[in-house]
């Protein structure tokens, strides 16, 4: 079945999901016209799509051509000059330094199948799904420049990914001073913003607000996507909620610095710009090369935020993650951070992993301090070889002893950076980002090796590779804890230095790209001081990430509630860790702490040897629990009830997922939340949703029945509880049909 349609009458090419259409329509005039994104529309093709009105005071783009005015045109990627005089999505000078302003010829190919981007990771095509690409590609005939707007359409999930290629065919270098992935031009029908923002430990707040006049905008320039915004958002309608309403959400498969723009305008038109933070960026193109956009995925929903997050999550497991890993059962794991810090050896690690197996644990992971003389962060990064005054019998012995207790061996590392003490450092001292003959500034007691260098890169791929294959390692947690600051590089000439930061995440993305394809099984977790990186372009070679630094059970209610609206459960790291939290200094039970991580990719980082009988029985049902329930889970439909942002309490749920019968089940969980008790409060009551109508679902505790309708409609009471932070998880198990 096409998925592209192309009416060659009217010039409307049309891209259809499941449920919706994007169309669009090629433009005598060269730029491609937006005509509508959402529910699946059949358009007239008799109709006017654009007003063509002689407006006072607005500059014809084409001579004489009242018909088009192009500051109130929808375009399919926004330009400068000509009249248009909203946000860009593109500024290109020539040979000549003078604007690329077109006019342009405009053609459209389509084919099957979607091809990568060279250097930048995009979502998979997928074995089971025929895709078709559309390609509208547009030509300065007067400077050489090529610009290819890709559309891939991904009907399952109602998604279409989209980025844009620059080729110079001319004889002179073309600067590009402002390059976005996409841009749209939609009428603004009163929409609301949803974004995320925060800071460390604080990471993915979410901020819902109307877009008023003006510009809207929100980005990085870290050098990482960052902890305080993260490049996804959503446009919504201001009735929609969690279960109803449409909902147009973006994400940038990038983990760099990133832009996002949306401006709406005196005509109610609305521009949506996302890419490349112009600060930062500049590209010389020169004769016969060609400069890719990272991709952006953008998902459409009509059934509320739970239905565009359902999308997200199911596409990224299967177009996002690597492909040994998209239904791969994810590991308990155990990490020895908060139980040791830098303050270890092997007897120690043994002990705890010994306590580890007994409890259910199933991967045993060594952070911080294995190597070099790093007994403190002040040095050593960069220096990787094994400490044998820790470790005596190295990676390989520990691993071997961990691997006795049916273990797991998991290791942590940091490869992107180096201590001003250390050996690579002293070897090396051009390797790391700085200005030359200006001082440094040191984040963490270290500074950034420079990506952007091939050498650099070789030097990192050969050493993961030695410690890869110097031991059973079958897990990473490749940390990341500083921004990029004095980003220069005396490599590269005095026209190329605004490069460099693109240049850095590339380097990234090679390293990447060569040892996941070497250790294909081996499963990678992103961290950068938590959830500072936390992006599609990290999640295409790591498929999950270390969503926080901060432990605190309640303040991860509300960071995993809002990284859920745009990426999955199994994507976040959530660990149970010891009380007073090291973060915050606050004391929950073991059950609330269990509860909050479990609904994530669960694991346990606090000194095993430290608890109670009483404790490590507790810890024992709670793996039981998850490894009973792990499929569901992971890779279940997951349904925020109740937003924590919203009041003192938070619900969702894991449900069956119909789309699929491998992963179809007969009972669903539960999970409730209360983070504040109040005096002679109401019992909560609280109503579900996406089960079966007539179906009858047994209560486990209870053993009370409810049909499916009745929890969705009237909803449930559930028992009182008394305090702050107490939790509740219920599992219902379907018993058959009513009537």
């Amino acid at each position: 079945m096409s998925t592209i349609d192309f009416d060659s009458d009217n010039q409307i090419v049309s891209l259809y999901g499941k449920k919706s259409s994007y169309n669009l329509k090629l433009n005598s005039n060269s730029m491609p016209l937006h005509l509508h994104w959402g529910a699946k529309t059949c358009l007239s093709v008799k109709q006017s799509f654009f007003p063509a009105n002689d407006r006072g005071f607005m500059i014809l783009a084409k001579d004489r051509d009242s018909s088009y005015f192009a500051e109130e045109m929808q375009f399919e990627y926004g330009f400068a000059e000509n009249g248009d005089f909203r946000v860009p999505a593109f500024r290109i000078r020539d040979g000549q330094n003078y604007p690329i302003t077109g006019p342009f010829e405009l053609t459209a190919h389509i084919y099957r199948g979607k091809n990568p981007i060279p250097g930048l990771p995009s979502a998979r095509p997928g074995d089971t799904q025929v895709l078709e690409t559309l390609e509208l590609r547009m030509h300065d005939s007067n400077s050489g420049l090529w610009i290819t707007l890709f559309y891939t359409m991904f009907p399952e999930y109602d998604a279409v990914t989209r980025h844009v290629r620059f080729h110079n065919e001319g004889s002179r270098p073309i600067k590009i001073e402002k390059a976005a992935s996409i841009s749209l031009d939609m009428y603004n029908w009163e929409y609301e913003l949803l974004y995320l923002h925060g800071a460390w430990a604080r990471e993915r707040q979410l901020q819902r607000r109307p877009l008023q006049s003006g510009t809207t905008a929100f980005g990085s320039i870290r050098g990482i996507s960052s902890h305080q915004f993260n490049p996804s958002f959503a446009l919504v309608s201001p009735e929609t909620t969690e279960f109803s309403g449409e909902a147009y959400g973006f994400s940038l498969v990038y983990s760099g610095n990133f832009l996002t723009e949306l401006e709406l305008n005196h005509d109610n038109n609305l521009r949506v710009n996302l890419g490349l933070h112009p600060d930062t960026f500049e590209w010389q193109l020169q004769p016969g090369d060609s400069f890719y956009t990272p991709e952006v995925l953008m998902i459409y929903s009509d059934e509320g935020l739970n239905g565009m997050s359902h999308n997200f999550h199911g596409f990224i497991r299967d177009h996002i993650f690597p492909p040994a890993f998209q239904n791969a059962e994810r590991p308990i794991l155990f990490n020895n951070w908060e139980a040791t810090y830098f303050d270890f050896e092997e007897r120690g690690l043994v002990e705890l992993s010994n306590i580890a197996a007994d409890v259910g644990v199933e991967l045993f992971v060594l952070d911080d301090g294995w190597f070099g003389e790093r007994n403190s962060d002040r040095t050593s990064l960069g220096d990787w070889s094994v400490n044998t005054a820790k470790l005596p019998n190295g990676l390989k012995g520990l691993a071997e002893e961990i691997e006795k207790r049916k273990l797991q061996f998991g290791l942590w590392l940091e490869p992107e950076m180096i201590s001003l003490n250390s050996k690579l450092a002293r070897a090396h001292p051009d390797w790391y980002i700085s200005i030359p003959n200006r001082p440094v500034a040191e984040g963490r007691n270290q500074l950034v090796l420079d990506l952007s260098r091939s050498d650099v890169c070789e030097f990192l791929v050969a050493t993961l590779d030695q410690i890869l294959s110097s031991a059973p390692i079958s897990y990473v947690k490749w940390d990341m804890n500083r921004y990029l600051t004095n980003v220069a590089s005396p490599q590269f000439p005095a026209s190329q230095q605004r490069e460099l930061y693109h240049r850095y995440v590339l380097g990234l993305y090679h390293v990447l790209d060569e040892i996941t394809a070497k250790y294909p099984k081996v499963l990678f977790e992103g961290c950068s001081g938590g959830g500072g990186r936390f992006d599609l372009g990290i999640l295409y070679y790591m498929p999950q990430y270390w969503t926080s630094d901060n432990t605190d059970a309640v303040s991860r209610i509300k960071i995993q509630y809002g990284t859920s609206l745009f990426y999955p459960p199994v994507s976040m790291g959530a660990h149970v860790s010891a009380v007073p939290n090291h973060q915050v200094g606050r004391t929950t039970s073991l059950e609330f702490r269990g509860h909050t991580a479990m609904s994530g990719n669960f694991g346990y980082e606090l000194d095993l040897r430290a608890l109670s009988d009483a404790e490590l029985r507790q810890i024992t049902q709670q793996s039981a629990f998850y490894s009973q329930h792990r499929r569901l889970l992971q890779f279940g439909r997951f349904l925020r009830i109740k937003s924590p942002f919203e009041s003192s309490e938070a619900a969702w749920m894991f449900v069956h997922s119909p789309e699929s019968a491998e992963d179809s089940y007969d009972y669903f969980l539960l999970f409730w939340f209360r983070l504040h008790a109040e005096a002679n409060p109401p019992s909560p009551r609280v109503k579900l949703a996406y089960l079966e109508e007539h179906a009858v679902y047994e209560q486990e505790s209870s053993g009370l029945s409810y049909t499916g309708s009745e929890l969705m409609h009237r909803g449930i009471i559930l028992p009182q509880l008394e305090g702050d932070y107490v939790s509740q998880v219920f599992t219902f198990t379907k018993k058959g049909r009513f009537g």
